[in-house]
């Protein structure tokens, strides 16, 4: 995809040349700086905007992550925006879109980076090797069926190693695809390939049978099953083996209760994890 350039506006119209179908049913909304890709999709979803409306920008100065966490992106470094889901489903497999737009970006990031070690942290944290190179956040809405999603993705693409140690307070360092090859990413490109990759994937959730198929591919993906992890919540930390991901998309772990003692088996439909550093049996 190139050696490294400075920044210039980007087209971002020109996602859709890259796209292996002709007639792209994306509608792709971009502006050069907004404060939330998020809030721009969640506000046209509710104006009826249509399935695949996506929202991108150059900066972003004021998105929002999980728990609140601050969402920034710099111009021709991150590839930031958010994208309009309506599926036929019940509101009860919502959980499961979730999942679908993280392996959506990790097939994506592979076919990218071929030789890079991409994997899933539970829920949809995409990760190369054990660092962060794309958090994701998904927003629902419905009552018994899904009305629409939202799904923000931010994706470290031409950050490099000193870059992205000089804006990450957190450990480890997360990552990008830049500092990982050495190369320098076309933006539009990239988001040509995650919309692809989610066309797909988030197209399974609408049958029993593709459902089935979108689990197994992504616990095939996910690097949490197998791992000594800590879960995080609101009530308190559990140190665990995580052992699989249940058919509804939540975490089932394993771990020794602090006062009891004894082994439990859990299920977590929300938390944050923490990967240790080595990996346990299941």
């Amino acid at each position: 995809m190139g050696n490294f350039e400075q920044h210039k506006p980007i087209d971002w119209q020109t996602a859709k040349k890259f796209m292996r179908k002709p007639g792209s049913r994306h509608e792709i909304n971009a502006m050069p700086e907004t404060p939330s890709t998020q809030t721009l999709a969640r506000e046209s979803a509710r104006r009826g905007a249509p399935d695949g409306s996506v929202f991108v920008t150059d900066r972003q100065n004021s998105g929002k992550g999980r728990r609140d966490r601050t969402w920034l992106s710099l111009p021709g470094k991150d590839l930031t925006f958010s994208v309009i889901i309506r599926r036929d489903m019940p509101i009860k497999d919502a959980p499961l879109l979730s999942l679908a737009v993280a392996l959506a970006v990790s097939r994506a990031i592979r076919k990218a980076l071929p030789a890079a070690d991409v994997s899933i942290k539970w829920p949809n944290d995409v990760l190369i090797g054990d660092r962060k190179v794309c958090g994701i956040i998904c927003e629902c809405a419905g009552t018994e069926r899904l009305g629409y999603a939202v799904a923000g993705i931010g994706i470290n693409v031409n950050r490099t190693k000193e870059e992205l140690i000089s804006c990450a307070p957190q450990k480890p360092v997360p990552t990008s695809l830049s500092a990982e090859s050495g190369r320098f990413f076309d933006l539009p490109e990239l988001l040509a390939l995650v919309l692809e990759e989610l066309d797909e994937a988030s197209a399974l959730i609408e049958s029993p049978e593709g459902r089935e198929r979108l689990l197994d591919s992504y616990r095939a993906e996910c690097g949490t099953i197998g791992r000594a992890v800590t879960i995080i919540t609101e009530d308190g930390n559990f140190d665990c083996v995580a052992y699989g991901i249940t058919d509804e998309g939540a975490i089932a772990v394993r771990g020794i209760d602090g006062g009891t003692g004894k082994m439990l088996k859990k299920v977590f439909h929300a938390a944050d994890v923490v990967h240790a550093r080595q990996s346990a049996k299941p």
